[in-house]
């Protein structure tokens, strides 16, 4: 009997301990949009779709850009909105995104 609970805690451990493995998060992620780009091979001038899939969907899937409608104020509104809700951007990286979404959405 003892030999039963024993080997159940064993697993109970084990799986324990690989879920929890699974389940962890990378221990430093991208700082800004422009460092995932170029980790990515993107190089050169800022790209605003790149800037987009970097930035945004870590939060939310690119839906929500694409069935909002709006000029380049409303989406400054909306991207000041995401950094202080904890998007990276850099000053550098906003400007270009904000073109893009105007210019796209």
């Amino acid at each position: 009997m003892k030999t039963k609970i024993l080997i159940l805690i064993v697993i109970s451990v084990f799986l324990l301990i690989v879920v929890s493995a699974c389940a962890s998060t990378p221990t430093q992620a991208p700082t800004s949009a422009a460092t995932s780009a170029s980790t990515s091979g993107t190089t050169g001038a800022l790209d605003g779709a790149t800037i987009m899939q970097a930035a945004c969907t870590g939060c939310h899937g690119l839906s929500a850009i694409y069935n909002t409608q709006t000029d380049e104020a409303g989406w400054t509104t909306i991207v000041d909105n995401m950094i202080q809700r904890g998007a990276k951007l850099t000053p550098e990286e906003k400007t270009v995104l904000i073109q893009y979404l105007a210019a796209n959405y």
